[in-house]
């Protein structure tokens, strides 16, 4: 039997993956599930809740039982509805209460109503899935209201002892309560990790009770690729590698031909499993590909045989972090210091992380320390963008001053550093404004939520002056001007979220969600539009 060097079932699979990704999308045969998360009371200046709903939409993608639509303009499920008229402005975003309202509009076939709530380092949970129209839940997760039991799973309306049990098997971060679970990540939660956990957790529930009938059909999306962007013709499947396949493969990327230089290195580490070159040319080709996840685990792979392993510890570090696991992306950048990796590149990596995490003051002390052992545009802009999301509009200024003279591939590369840091930031902020606007509308005025709104306000502002001051290549110059004016709508629903919560303006509420429900309508087209731009020009760096 042939070996494939990573795990997506062989050949035939990543050569469906490249091609026709996307064709086994749900039909109209298979259920809808609706998914929404009921919000608890924010207290103080925290909001306890963690959103969870995409993380359970992909878990369910990922057997294909039914059909997720999230309750969220972040959905694209969702939003089509909303886009075509389908929607009633005040449902537009989740409601409390109102579920029953907006899920005949997606024609669901089941509700799974949860809440997700954060304390003391630990995440309690509880779920209660209903075929829509009946009011008992057919399948309920999570301790009931005043029980000083175990967690417990229902299945109409009965413990199921079997499943429960499984439960406790699978899960080992319950506390002495029974209430709660977490992931921990040197001492401290991860909070990602933790919300992986419980969305595989409750599929895998499901499909062995109450979708044990229902057939899977998984979901295979690509990343960054849309269905215009597929390629034409099928990649070359090069079945016999030539004397010298590292050769064949570098003309294949030189002409852009990336699939069926992907296809190429697989054929030729199936050749030569243990030859170290092979599999750091495959790391780097999914990286460049966009296949992030895979490329970590790629790299990884790779590790044990190399004399030198560092780089691939950075490979996967950077592939992580990419791949939405930051913490995964720390332990490789950590170890790629401890195998005497380029400590310069390492910082840089680790000051990016620092900016998911809303650490700015660590990121810029990262991203000057690698700054110090020499210029490095990627640390430049990311201390950039660092210092603009702190507050720091001078010192951003600075850096931003300093990348002026790029031309070329290096701006290019220059502004996609820029772009990958800020996008996920501006993610991370669109739903904390989501939330808060619905906080404010049931709690009303109060110190905390004008406190949080001012934050919110100064983020959006800070994210706006950095799109207005970044230097962009020409490729980009269309998708960024429609870019900058999405974040001058942030910017907009920013200052309108705080004048409601200082004055309590019903009207200034109003104007927040239409300008953030239209920043974030234009982003959706600005991306796709940027991934195409990107596509075409071939310029991501390896």
């Amino acid at each position: 039997m042939r070996r494939f060097p990573f795990s997506w079932g062989g050949r035939a699979a990543f050569f469906c993956l490249l091609v026709t990704a996307g064709a086994q999308s749900a039909t109209a045969e298979v259920p809808v599930m609706f998914i929404v998360q009921e919000r608890v009371e924010v207290t103080r200046d925290n909001d306890p809740n963690y959103l969870m709903d995409s993380h359970l939409a992909a878990a369910l993608d990922e057997v294909g039982q039914v059909q997720p639509v999230v309750w969220s303009m972040s959905d694209p499920r969702w939003r089509a509805e909303v886009d075509a008229g389908k929607v009633p402005a005040e449902l537009e975003t989740y409601r409390p209460g109102s579920w029953n309202r907006a899920a005949p509009l997606v024609k669901a076939d089941y509700v799974m109503v949860y809440t997700a709530v954060r304390g003391d380092g630990r995440l309690r949970i509880q779920a209660d899935l209903y075929r829509f129209g009946n009011r008992r839940p057919v399948w309920s997760y999570g301790k009931p209201k005043g029980s000083r039991e175990r967690p417990e799973v229902r299945v109409d309306g009965r413990i199921d002892t079997a499943q429960t049990e499984s439960l406790m098997e699978r899960l080992g971060g319950l506390g002495p309560d029974g209430e709660m679970m977490s992931v921990m990540v040197n001492g401290v939660p991860d909070w990602d990790s933790t919300a992986d956990s419980v969305a595989r957790t409750w599929v895998a529930l499901l499909r062995e009770s109450v979708f044990r009938r229902l057939p899977t059909r998984p979901r295979i999306t690509p990343v960054e690729m849309t269905p215009d962007q597929r390629p034409a013709d099928p990649p070359v499947v090069v079945a016999t590698p030539a004397p010298n396949p590292l050769a064949r493969i570098q003309t294949l990327i030189d002409e852009g031909k990336l699939d069926a230089a992907l296809l190429a290195v697989m054929d030729a580490i199936d050749q030569d499993p243990f030859d170290p070159e092979r599999r750091v040319l495959l790391a780097e080709l999914l990286v460049r590909r966009g296949f992030h996840r895979q490329a970590a685990e790629a790299a990884e792979r790779a590790i044990p045989l190399m004399r030198q392993p560092a780089p691939l510890y950075l490979v996967a570090a950077r592939a992580y972090w990419r791949s939405g696991q930051p913490a995964r992306a720390r332990d490789m950048a950590n170890m790629a210091l401890a195998h005497g990796g380029d400590a310069a590149t390492a910082l840089i990596v680790l000051g990016d992380i620092a900016v998911i995490e809303g650490d700015f003051q660590r990121a810029i002390a990262q991203y000057s320390a690698s700054l110090e052992q020499g210029p490095r545009p990627h640390a430049v802009v990311g201390r950039a963008v660092a210092f603009a999301l702190a507050g720091n509009a001078e010192q951003c200024a600075a850096d931003l001053a300093r990348l002026l003279d790029a031309d070329g591939s290096a701006l290019r590369d220059i502004y996609a550093t820029a772009i990958e840091l800020a996008d996920r930031r501006t993610d991370q902020l669109a739903a904390v404004t989501q939330n808060l606007l619905i906080d404010l509308r049931r709690e009303g005025r109060n110190p905390a939520s004008t406190a949080r709104a001012a934050a919110v306000a100064r983020s959006a502002e800070a994210l706006s002056v950095l799109m207005e001051r970044l230097p962009v290549p020409k490729i980009h110059e269309e998708s960024h001007a429609a870019r900058a004016l999405a974040h001058k709508l942030l910017r907009q629903s920013g200052e309108e979220i705080l004048d409601f919560a200082q004055r309590g303006d019903r009207e200034a509420a109003a104007e927040a969600e239409m300008s953030l429900n239209e920043a974030l309508r234009l982003l959706v087209t600005i991306r796709d539009n940027y991934r195409i731009e990107r596509r075409e020009a071939e310029i991501r760096p390896l």
